[in-house]
């Protein structure tokens, strides 16, 4: 498989990279990102996006009433997921959980990436879980801001995913976005 071509006419300096690895023993990400500089300089991340500080709160919230299930969701939020998670592996995750947490985690992180197939220019979509903790997909989202044309991810070895997937410019935001619209349903549900 190929990957979908990046940026067309743009000179590589106005490409990007950001290789994930958080140094204090927390998941890293399976690839390496690429991307092109930010349209607006001076971006900030919407106020709806969840942060550490609300996820430890939530934490807290689920583990008094006993919901361990919704607290250990958490601490996959603030931590990261096993970087070799993939759409197929949630439920080995979160063993026990009711099928609303891995519906709810499932309609967050995964996007649908997109990769060529064969030489002709096939393209094909291939569901991507971000294992990332918020924090850094917070910080990459900072870093990157707002975009035009895709991020490239370029996986690396030994994953069962294609080796590199193209997504919108947004995918960062939205999946930020979307983990804050879940872990507030779950709260509401559990309420």
């Amino acid at each position: 498989m190929n990957p979908i071509p990046l940026f067309p006419g743009k000179p590589r300096s106005q490409v990007g990279r950001h290789g994930h690895g958080d140094g204090d023993g927390g998941a890293t990400s399976r690839g390496v990102w690429r991307y092109a500089e930010a349209v607006t300089p001076a971006w900030r991340l919407p106020e709806n996006v969840p942060d550490d500080e609300e996820i430890r709160r939530l934490r807290e919230h689920f583990a008094s009433r006993g919901l361990v299930h919704h607290a250990r969701w958490m601490e996959l939020e603030l931590g990261g997921y096993d970087p070799r998670a993939t759409h197929r592996s949630l439920g080995a995750l979160m063993p026990g959980a009711p099928r609303e947490i891995v519906d709810a985690i499932s309609r967050a992180r995964i996007r649908r990436g997109r990769v060529r197939v064969d030489d002709a220019g096939a393209v094909a979509t291939w569901p991507h879980f971000f294992v990332e903790p918020v924090r850094v997909l917070r910080e990459l989202s900072e870093e990157i801001g707002p975009i035009q044309g895709e991020i490239l991810i370029d996986m690396v070895s030994g994953t069962d995913e294609p080796p590199t997937l193209a997504f919108t410019g947004n995918v960062v935001l939205d999946v930020l976005e979307s983990i804050g619209i879940e872990i507030r349903d779950a709260r509401r549900a559990a309420a």
